[in-house]
């Protein structure tokens, strides 16, 4: 298990990296936020890095973001950062506040339909395939458009902006025309909706452990950091 000492060096490594990504594109350093995504981690381990200030947790399966919350207390964001099936909304919706894989519009009707009847509202990032890779989850690009126009009309889901997953590469300045795109995708719907719905739409989760200082310099607003922190 890690030790305390170790995740605080990890954590304090991380956000002076954060800081320089976000200071080099000439960005506010407290415009992102940094999500710790807790897959196969244990809950001791989680504590420890809740005890040094990290409140945003993410897991990729409902299963293990059911078992997690019951087990961290308070004051804790859950996000929802993996593919969810629709048969097992209605069992996890009441654990995750934020969802960055909302990716077909069979998810968002029944996640809409879940959520009136416990009359709450979560915040969710539509999840674009940007790179095309066949082994991601995801809308097309060119769909982005007719999807929010859906989506928007549920008033149980805030939509706050858009997620993509990159390719795994050696070097992360291969990724950069992913991100790049992403922001490109949402800035071009962002020009196309009225200033009420600019607010809040206006988000980018993008960037994991090895590329995460590129999405950041590219628009970045979540970082999704696993590996760095936790790895043993």
């Amino acid at each position: 298990m890690i030790e305390k000492d170790e995740l605080k060096k990890r954590l304090f490594d991380i956000q002076e990296k954060i800081n320089k990504a976000a200071l080099k594109a000439n960005r506010d350093p407290s415009e992102i936020n940094m999500v710790a995504i807790t897959k196969n981690v244990d809950i001791e381990v989680i504590r420890n890095i809740q005890d040094l200030g990290i409140s945003n947790f993410g897991e990729n399966r409902i299963q293990e973001l059911i078992r997690k919350s019951g087990e961290i207390k308070s004051p804790v964001t859950w996000h929802m950062v993996g593919h969810l099936q629709t048969n097992k909304v209605k069992k996890g919706i009441n654990y995750f506040d934020y969802m960055h894989s909302l990716d077909s519009l069979h998810l968002a009707e029944t996640l809409e339909e879940e959520l009136a009847v416990l009359n709450k509202t979560i915040n969710v990032l539509i999840q674009v395939n940007v790179s095309g890779e066949e082994t991601k989850y995801g809308i097309k690009p060119q769909e982005l458009k007719a999807f929010y126009g859906q989506v928007r009309k549920y008033s149980h889901l805030k939509v706050i902006g858009l997620m993509t997953m990159a390719p795994e590469v050696k070097n992360p300045q291969g990724v950069r025309p992913v991100f790049k795109g992403l922001k490109e995708l949402i800035n071009n719907l962002r020009d196309s909706i009225d200033n009420n719905e600019k607010e809040n739409f206006k988000h980018l989760s993008m960037g994991m452990s090895n590329d995460f200082e590129v999405a950041i310099e590219e628009g970045a607003t979540f970082v999704r950091i696993g590996s760095a922190l936790f790895k043993e």
